[in-house]
């Protein structure tokens, strides 16, 4: 019987080490949304975003878009869910201040305040959570808030 195997054969060009095919697909997944809502393609974003969770549920980048993308469509008791289950996971300055922005279009000054705070405390040093801080206390000022525990910025 003669080989009638092809001479070449197909091989990754790139595997990185450590990270499973779901977490590769759910990344893939992940920028095709960005790009379909750069397109302003929402329903597509949003389908390609939940598919990017559904793979990876530690994908916070796509949890975090989807989030945002569901605040720009009014749906804020969704926003608010995904945010929260992104923040439960990450906690990272981006998601605690889009979760603060999504309290704050929902009337929820107090959580609003809150959460724009404590992403002011992860990075203090970056322009945008500087406004956020500023925010926070402007909110906290019209309403009775305790300050989130270690949200004072040090002083100098």
């Amino acid at each position: 019987v003669a080989n009638t195997s092809p001479p070449w054969r197909v091989a990754p060009v790139f595997r990185a080490e450590g990270v499973d095919d779901a977490s590769r697909l759910s990344e893939s997944y992940f920028q095709i949304g960005r790009s379909r809502e750069a397109l302003a393609y929402s329903v597509s974003a949003e389908d390609y975003y939940r598919k990017a969770i559904q793979l990876d549920a530690l994908n916070i980048e796509a949890r975090n878009a989807l989030g945002v993308l569901l605040a720009t469509q009014a749906r804020l008791h969704e926003a608010i869910a995904t945010l929260e289950a992104a923040a439960l996971t990450s906690g990272g300055d981006r998601v605690l201040g889009n979760l603060g922005y999504v309290y704050r279009l929902a009337g929820r000054q107090a959580e609003a305040a809150r959460y724009l705070a404590e992403a002011s405390k992860i990075d203090p040093a970056q322009a945008r959570t500087d406004a956020r801080l500023v925010l926070a206390w402007q909110l906290r000022a019209q309403q009775t808030v305790p300050p989130p525990r270690n949200s004072l910025p040090s002083a100098r």
